[in-house]
């Protein structure tokens, strides 16, 4: 009482812990349940609704924002984002997302370009902040849980693929047997995980037949990017598991140095790949891309620091530089997007955005490799099968196929917490 009254300091006053209600207990222990079972269920919601993912990754990370915030943990999440930010390979991702923001002002669709800034920038941050919410609220991810969700919508996949369509028409939705690409993708993406997960837990018996499901699913699809994907996957997962070091740096250099040399490799790509898988693919699948990639790489050239813009890709055949090209030629710019994301990336943002994309890339490696030893193998072959099919498919700034690699992350996350206490 002396000392305040001739001007001392107070003495401090020590925070009241965080004393969660009995609702809010609730919302804890239930919130990240919710949010195992939107991640659970995205592959088979795709296959009625393809587009789903990017609606899902919000939902998971509403389910986490409110058990985080129930349990007293969001401000927590939210340094851990900060200081994810503060990073090399943040500041390279958040410097990504700007240049895109800023590139609207020089793209020729600055409508659409502002549209799929916000689900390109909208979809990593939502995946980080998820990630950083998973691993703060101890987020598990039960095997058998993911197993047999994987299995159902390879299961039903396969049926109605089999079946003509028969089952989704019955339910009254689109029987397009292309409706069931992006569905095949998010099985071929997922299996290295859940093959890790029943590994690490002996299931051997469940793995087989999800492992069966799965190959059927994705070999009655039409789609060869799922296909490639799985291929990739199982090429990589094999030897990872042998010496896992040295595959995730091999996968991850190779990746990207293809990144960076994709301007030079993209208009010889038809030639790099052997005539018998062309005429074993099909035109319409794999040659007229290599196309699409020949005639997209002289445009690179002419903006080759800041590119055209995001999203200009869209609107590359109307362009005045397109003009004197033959009728043939702008048909092959008029698919909307090269189907090849470095690529992609390199026509619209150009050499800075490609070094930014390209750090970007490394770091996820890099994080990647930090993972428990029983989920890197697993992991290794996911980056691998996911970068491969960015590079044959899909626009680079689709909000599905960012919701996708967002709840690839989750699941992830999730996964390592549990297996981290295996470790030896």
């Amino acid at each position: 009482m002396t000392d305040r009254l001739e001007g001392g300091a107070p003495e401090p006053v020590a925070p009241r812990p965080f004393a969660p209600t009995p609702v809010a207990q609730r919302v804890a222990r239930r919130a990240p349940i919710v949010a195992v079972v939107f991640l659970c269920a995205t592959p088979t919601l795709m296959i009625v609704a393809r587009e789903i993912p990017a609606t899902m990754l919000v939902a998971v990370t509403a389910a986490l924002v409110a058990g985080a915030i129930a349990a007293g943990l969001a401000g927590a999440a939210l340094g851990d984002l900060r200081r994810a930010g503060a990073t090399i390979g943040g500041a390279a991702a958040l410097g990504l997302v700007a240049l895109a923001a800023a590139s609207v002002l020089w793209s020729p669709t600055p409508a659409r370009g502002a549209a799929h800034v916000v689900h390109f920038g909208g979809g990593l941050l939502l995946a980080a902040f998820a990630v950083a919410l998973a691993l703060r609220t101890g987020l598990r991810l039960p095997a058998r849980a993911l197993a047999l969700a994987l299995g159902a919508a390879a299961l039903l996949a396969a049926l109605d693929l089999a079946s003509g369509s028969a089952l989704r028409e019955a339910a009254a939705f689109d029987g397009e047997a292309y409706r069931l690409n992006r569905v095949a993708v998010a099985i071929a993406l997922f299996l290295p995980l859940a093959t890790a997960l029943l590994a690490a837990e002996r299931r051997h018996l469940l793995l087989g037949a999800l492992w069966a499901i799965g190959l059927a699913a994705i070999g009655l699809s039409i789609s060869h990017s799922a296909k490639l994907g799985l291929l990739v996957a199982i090429l990589v997962l094999v030897p990872a598991l042998l010496a896992p070091r040295v595959v995730h740096r091999i996968v991850a250099i190779a990746s990207v140095a293809v990144f960076l040399a994709m301007p030079l490799l993209a208009p010889i790509a038809n030639d790099l790949v052997p005539a018998r898988v062309h005429e074993a693919v099909g035109y319409g699948s794999l040659t007229i891309r290599g196309e699409i990639w020949a005639e997209t790489a002289p445009f690179v050239r002419q903006k080759p620091i800041l590119g055209w813009g995001i999203e200009a890709s869209h609107a590359l055949p109307g362009l005045p530089e397109a003009a004197g090209l033959a009728p043939a030629q702008r048909d092959l710019l008029s698919w909307g997007h090269p189907h090849n994301a470095p690529l992609q990336i390199w026509l619209e943002l150009g050499l800075v955005g490609a070094l930014l994309a390209a750090i970007a890339l490394a770091a996820g490696f890099a994080a990647l490799a930090r993972l428990p030893r029983p989920l890197r193998p697993a992991a290794t072959a996911t980056a691998a099968s996911a970068f491969a099919i960015a590079c044959v498919s899909h626009g680079a700034f689709q909000a599905w196929w960012w919701g996708l690699l967002g709840l690839l992350a989750i699941a992830y996350a999730a996964a390592a917490r549990d297996l981290s206490a295996r470790e030896p």
